[in-house]
């Protein structure tokens, strides 16, 4: 074998190594890529259920909110009525007390 020869085959050695070298430290690299993009991944996704959580919670609360409103809506047209009522027996109520007085003191005249 000529020195050109050996020249050549250790290039050619040297290259494939250093090939060889370069694609392992990069199929390394792109490992690494790949699991630090799984770890964000996989905390992405428990951020979306626990985001999901809080919607769902949020709805039922919403829900039993205006559950709620409607029934003090139907409280508040009884609590109308009642306050005219009240408006209406208050005169009455002076009445009967006047009338319970004369009536105690013609039971028992002084």
């Amino acid at each position: 074998m000529t020195t050109l020869q050996k020249t050549l085959v250790g290039a050619t050695l040297a290259a494939a190594i250093g090939t060889g070298i370069y694609e392992a430290r990069q199929a390394w690299r792109l490992r690494e890529q790949v699991q630090a993009l799984q770890r964000q991944q996989l905390a992405l996704t428990e951020q979306t259920q626990q985001l999901r959580d809080e919607c769902e919670e949020a709805s039922r609360r919403l829900t039993a909110l205006l559950q709620e409103n409607e029934r003090f809506r139907g409280e508040t047209a009884e609590l109308a009525k009642l306050r005219g009522e009240v408006a209406r027996l208050r005169p009455l109520q002076k009445d009967v007390v006047f009338a319970s007085k004369k009536w105690r003191l013609n039971q028992h005249p002084a």
